[in-house]
């Protein structure tokens, strides 16, 4: 009950300051290769964002669409700071390359993992000293031309 009496005075506090102009809307360009990785499993990642930046409503298109259009509901100073975290977090996404994320039932966790974290050490070890060699092959490659 108490609840339900939060979520109305809230909406009515909403649609009072949408009256009086204090809520704007705005679209902003994100890739839409993007959009999962800023949405996170189930949505938690674009939450906390929203909650973040005042409870901003943050609506991603649907995935049919293919649109890169994202759009911001909210007080304009919070709705300006969940645009620019949004920005930045894509630039960075954009930036960092390539990442990818695996999903795995829980109870392959344990195996995954490995006793003392053997497991992921020795996948870690193994692509880091790939990216390493690369890199260090590159930086040779460069310093005989």
């Amino acid at each position: 009950m108490a609840n339900m009496l939060i979520q109305e005075a809230t909406s009515v506090s909403y649609i009072f300051k949408l009256l009086q102009g204090d809520v704007v809307e705005i679209d902003v360009i994100i890739p839409s290769k993007f959009h999962n990785s800023l949405i996170g499993s189930g949505g938690k990642f674009i939450q906390s964002i929203a909650e973040d930046c005042g409870g901003v409503h943050i609506k991603f298109p649907d995935a049919k669409a293919k649109s890169d259009r994202v759009t911001l509901v909210g007080p304009k100073d919070m709705v300006d700071k969940a645009k620019n975290t949004l920005l930045d977090l894509s630039r960075d996404k954009e930036v960092s390359g390539y990442t990818e994320t695996i999903q795995a039932k829980i109870q392959h966790h344990k195996f995954l993992i490995g006793k003392n974290g053997a497991n992921i050490k020795k996948v870690y070890f193994y692509f880091f000293l790939i990216f390493y060699l690369f890199l260090a092959f590159s930086v040779n490659f460069l310093n005989v031309s």
